[in-house]
């Protein structure tokens, strides 16, 4: 349906829908491996296209109900700001009456009791923010701080984050391991002179990146990247133009209502109350999908088949590190087909995963392309 609507590649329609997916269905659930380890549904994209190839048009129709969202939480956190500045005031008031009650009289044991039912002092709301097209990763750990615990790193025009402050030299290798901490679930830290040391449990983060050839050979291409785990991490692909085959047709009625019923699915996801671990505002608790006899039987089979094919001289040894990643990656992509079709689901159906490991496939003959495309000189 989006294809029909944008003229688009179809891997471009795909990428953008399933890195939506990954944004609204990471935050409620992990999937347990055969191993015993559980995975987050935090997915990492690339999309490579020229400029023209509508990779815009794609994506502001895949995000649309997500921005719809967004939009809805800014108008609740507006008012949800002014009763907080109303009850900050209130409560510095009665803090400032408390402590002089207390410094009239150290030991008074009423003027104590006051000062300690104050309670805390009130939290402002949080930040309403999905989305964030280039932060760096010390932005992203305040946002996440102040804000929802499932983000996404989205943007059509990749080369803002790629080239930015967050990818340069200095900040480069600091930002990709941040970044594959978050992948992997793990416990963000943080120990700064000023600020002291402080920690966030239970974050995720989707990324969808749509970059220019020019720009994705850059990151490809970067060993620092490459030897540091994070390209191991992203789902690529780069599919050939649509331009010159773009005539106008205006689309059916049933790809109308495929949209729309996209647009609801999302919806109704989004509206999901979130996993909150109790007596925190924000940090995860998501539960566990395990995986059904036949799923596991075709996950050891794909995770086999990779690693017959990881040898030296192999077809897979080029990519080692992403390939040594797929049946989790596919174990992902599945958890998450789960959860668009039953979001009650407490375990992943065959089907899925075989769908799963189909496109994991995929995005190894990708990555493999691009990476030794990524070694030949820009010249050629």
């Amino acid at each position: 349906a989006l294809e029909e609507h944008t003229r688009a590649p179809v891997a471009i329609c795909a990428q953008s829908v399933l890195g939506a997916l990954s944004l609204v269905g990471q935050a409620h659930a992990d999937v347990v491996l055969p191993t015993g380890a559980a995975s987050p549904l935090s997915l990492y994209f690339l999309t490579i296209a020229e400029s023209g190839a509508r990779k815009s048009a794609v994506d502001r129709l895949a995000l649309k109900a997500v921005y719809a969202f967004e939009d809805e939480l800014r108008l609740d956190y507006r008012d949800a700001f002014a009763k907080y500045e109303v009850e900050r005031e209130l409560w510095g008031a009665r803090q400032s009456s408390a402590l002089g009650g207390v410094k009239k009289s150290p030991k008074s044991i009423e003027a104590e009791a006051d000062l300690r039912a104050l309670g805390e002092e009130p939290e402002p709301p949080l930040t309403p923010m999905l989305v964030c097209p280039e932060p760096t990763f010390e932005g992203y750990y305040r946002l996440t701080a102040s804000g929802r615990p499932a983000l996404g790193l989205f943007s059509d025009e990749g080369g803002g984050f790629i080239g930015g402050f967050g990818m340069s030299a200095d900040h480069r290798l600091r930002t990709a391991a941040g970044l594959c901490s978050l992948w992997s679930g793990d416990v963000i830290k943080r120990v700064r002179a000023g600020d002291g040391a402080s920690s966030l449990a239970g974050r995720r983060l989707a990324l969808h990146l749509m970059a220019q050839p020019q720009v994705a050979v850059e990151l490809l291409g970067d060993d620092l990247l490459q030897s540091q785990g994070l390209l191991s991490r992203i789902l690529v692909a780069a599919p050939p133009s649509a331009a010159g085959s773009r005539f106008f047709q205006p689309p059916a009625e049933q790809a109308r209502v495929v949209l729309n019923e996209y647009d609801a699915r999302l919806v109704s996801l989004l509206a999901k109350d979130l996993p909150i671990v109790e007596g925190t505002r924000n940090e995860l608790d998501p539960r566990r999908l395990t995986l059904s006899v036949g799923a596991e039987r075709i996950w050891i089979n794909l995770h086999d088949f990779v690693e017959e094919r990881l040898g030296e001289g192999m077809e897979l040894a080029p990519i080692s590190g992403f390939a040594n990643k797929a049946a989790e990656q596919a174990a992902r992509l599945a958890g998450l087909l789960t959860l668009c079709e039953d979001f009650e689901a407490q375990v992943v159906p065959e089907q899925a995963m075989d769908n799963a490991c189909y496109l994991a496939r995929f995005y190894h003959a990708e990555i493999m392309r691009h990476r030794e495309e990524s070694n030949i000189s820009r010249h050629l």
